[in-house]
C-alpha cells in the first residue's frame, strides 16, 4: 500500500496543520504506546517500530500496540487495564487519511528554436512525459493518559512519493517527532 514508487530520493513528509489543547503547563512524556492505525499489517509495523527506535533517542521509553495487542484488539475495558498496567503516560496514534494523485506533464528538452526550423531539419531532444505523484496523508494525535485521556495535540502530515513502508516510516519520524518536541511534550533530541 505504500510502497507506491514514484520519485527518487528520500521522502520528505512536511506537517501541514498543527492544533494543540491550550493548556498552560505542558508536561513532557516519558512514556508512550505508538499505534499504526488504517494501514496493513507489515505497515503497521513499520510505523510503530520506527517511531518507537526514533522516541528512544528522546529519551522516550515507547513500546509497540502490536506487542501489547497482538492480533484483534480486545474489548475496550480490557485494553485499558492492559494500557494502564504498563503506565504509559500518553497514546500517539498515526492514522492514514488517505492517498492523493496528481498528474503532472514534463516537458521534454529540445535544441533550440532553429535546431528545428524548417520542419525538424537538424532537430534533436527528448519527449515530455506525464508523472503522477502521490501523496500519502496522516494524522498524528496525542492523547495524555495522565489528563482523562484527553487528546492535547494533532498534525495532519503530508508525504511526497514515499517508496516503501520503511522509507515512509522514517520520513515521517522526522515530520510528527520534532513537532512534538516544539509542542513541548517531548524533550529535545540530544545531538548524535
Amino acid at each position: 500500500m505504500l510502497a507506491l514508487g514514484v520519485g527518487c530520493g528520500a521522502p520528505k513528509t512536511s506537517v501541514t496543520e498543527v492544533w494543540q489543547a491550550p493548556s498552560p503547563v505542558t508536561p513532557r512524556m516519558k512514556t508512550l504506546l505508538v499505534f499504526g492505525v488504517r494501514v496493513d499489517e507489515p505497515n503497521r509495523r513499520a510505523i510503530e517500530d520506527t517511531f518507537v527506535a526514533d522516541l528512544s533517542r528522546y529519551g522516550v521509553k515507547a513500546a509497540q500496540s502490536y506487542v501489547l495487542f497482538p492480533g484483534e484488539l480486545p474489548p475496550i475495558d480490557r485494553a485499558r487495564a492492559m494500557v494502564n498496567e504498563q503506565h504509559y503516560e500518553g497514546i500517539l496514534v498515526l492514522k492514514m487519511r488517505g492517498v492523493h494523485e496528481e498528474s503532472r506533464y514534463v516537458p521534454g528538452s529540445y535544441g533550440g528554436f532553429w535546431h528545428g526550423y524548417y520542419g525538424g531539419w537538424g532537430y534533436y531532444g527528448t519527449p515530455g512525459y506525464v508523472v503522477t505523484d502521490k501523496t500519502v496523508i496522516f494524522e498524528a494525535t496525542l492523547w495524555d493518559l495522565r489528563n482523562d485521556d484527553k487528546l492535547v495535540w494533532t498534525a495532519r502530515t503530508e508525504t511526497l512519493n514515499p517508496s516503501s513502508g520503511s522509507e515512509f516510516a522514517t520520513s515521517l519520524t522526522r515530520g510528527v517527532n520534532p513537532a512534538l518536541v516544539r509542542a513541548g511534550f517531548l524533550p529535545p533530541r540530544p545531538k548524535d
